[in-house]
């Protein structure tokens, strides 16, 4: 089955980690800063905030999966932030800019 997973996070400091790294870690991950529409168009998501689809049996198991992986990924480039992830199915997503 597959679930949206969106996460965010707010910097502790500045200057916490490698911010180039930690982006190319998320997308390795199958988390992008970038999503698509059903019309096929694509838009940039807030800078803080990634988006990806994951297969998975239940959203418990996919929340933790991500979560750990996520979690390694700011460890592994010294990146100190609140991190907080979301995990849906059957998901419908708006985006408007003012």
């Amino acid at each position: 089955m597959s679930y949206l997973v969106t996460v965010t996070f707010e910097l502790k400091t500045e200057r916490s980690g490698n911010y180039q790294g930690l982006d190319q870690a998320l997308s390795a991950l199958g988390l992008s800063r970038k999503i698509t529409g059903s019309s096929g168009k694509t838009h940039d998501l807030p800078s803080n905030v990634y988006a990806g689809a994951f297969e998975g049996e239940n959203v418990a198991s996919v929340r933790t999966d991500v979560a750990e992986r996520v979690e390694s990924a700011f460890q592994r480039t010294g990146t100190k932030a609140t991190i907080f992830i979301a995990v849906g199915r059957n998901w419908s997503w708006a985006l408007r800019y003012t």
